[in-house]
């Protein structure tokens, strides 16, 4: 009776070991999913998901057009929050869940070792700008992705009692979510303009009028050399860019006699306002930003935002063709 018991035990010790190993990694790979899916809309949706992963990955990148990168982006989000949501749940588990996750990161690891291959050591986007990756490090960790579904694929039984619904849900909901996050940007049939719902932005507190219409706010240090150059570059983008954006530079308090020699450099003055150092560190020295700083805003929406320089290791400055060509675009 003893050995009976103890045998039941063991096993009984071993299944409730075994279930709560193979929970421990649906949630590993759901909090993988989830982190993927907002990773790609840091700091915000117009920063991460229009300019880093649908301009810089998917048109840039991919070569698709302007209007189908916007339902592709969207769609990618969306489809790896689906996952990071059904990998928690048993519909359809086995049969849809696990063989779709696994095919999905094949498609994402055969891009990446096309990128490998052609010698690409930049941010790959996989957690957009939050977690820069390079394509190698990216495939190491879809591979071990890999793995681990294919293990949960083994150790999981067939639920013969799914709900297929549960899982269009799921998905539908998943879809909804982000193309209400996430607004598809609509055109006039006249001008082919962008038009942008009215925002509140993060800067309005600190310039007046700052999400009224297209702004170009733009943080300089008068004796900073490269803040000069870029506004000399601005200025020569305005000349070549018809209804080129208000240009509105906060300048740090510091050296604020050579504003004029700036604005001599720069070849045209512009609307400015001085901040004291700690009010310029609070509005844009927030996550180790670095002069110049160039953000291009439409109604309060943020759609490209520089900062740094070479010398400062930005990935992200300030990039006067990349710029000419989103405002004639519009």
């Amino acid at each position: 009776m003893n050995k009976t018991s103890n045998r039941f035990f063991k096993m009984l010790s071993y299944v409730v070991n075994s279930l709560i190993f193979i929970w421990f990694l649906r949630i590993l790979i759901s909090a993988l999913f989830i982190l993927s899916a907002f990773a790609k809309m840091y700091p915000s949706p117009e920063i991460g998901v229009i300019k880093f992963f649908e301009n810089k990955q998917i048109i840039d990148g991919l070569g698709f057009n302007e209007i189908f990168s916007q339902y592709l982006s969207r769609s990618i989000i969306a489809f790896e929050i689906f996952i990071a949501i059904s990998i928690l749940q048993s519909n359809y588990l086995k049969r849809i869940i696990l063989p779709i996750s696994i095919l999905l990161l094949l498609i994402f690891s055969s891009h990446l070792t096309y990128s490998i291959f052609l010698g690409d050591d930049g941010n790959c986007g996989c957690f957009g700008e939050l977690l820069p990756m390079t394509p190698i490090q990216a495939l190491i960790k879809n591979i071990i992705t890999i793995a681990i579904l294919g293990f949960l694929y083994k150790a999981t039984d067939k639920n013969l009692n799914s709900s297929f619904k549960n899982v269009i849900i799921i998905l539908l909901s998943s879809m909804l979510f982000m193309f209400i996050y996430v607004p598809l940007k609509s055109r006039t049939s006249d001008s082919e303009q962008v038009i942008y719902e009215q925002k509140v932005s993060a800067y309005s507190k600190y310039v007046e009028g700052i999400d009224e219409g297209e702004k170009l706010l733009c943080f300089f240090v008068p004796g900073c050399e490269h803040c000069q150059i870029a506004a000399k570059q601005i200025t020569d983008l305005s000349k070549e860019v018809q209804n080129f954006p208000d240009v509105v530079i906060v300048f740090m308090d510091e050296e604020r006699d050579k504003i004029p020699d700036f604005f001599e450099t720069a070849g045209s003055d512009y609307n400015y306002q001085i901040m004291d150092i700690y009010t310029f560190m609070e509005a844009f020295w927030y996550d180790d930003n670095d002069t110049p700083g160039v953000v291009y805003l439409n109604n309060g929406n943020v759609l490209q935002f520089y900062q740094g320089s070479k010398e400062s290791g930005s990935e992200i400055i300030f990039k006067p063709e990349e710029l000419k060509k989103i405002l004639e675009n519009r």
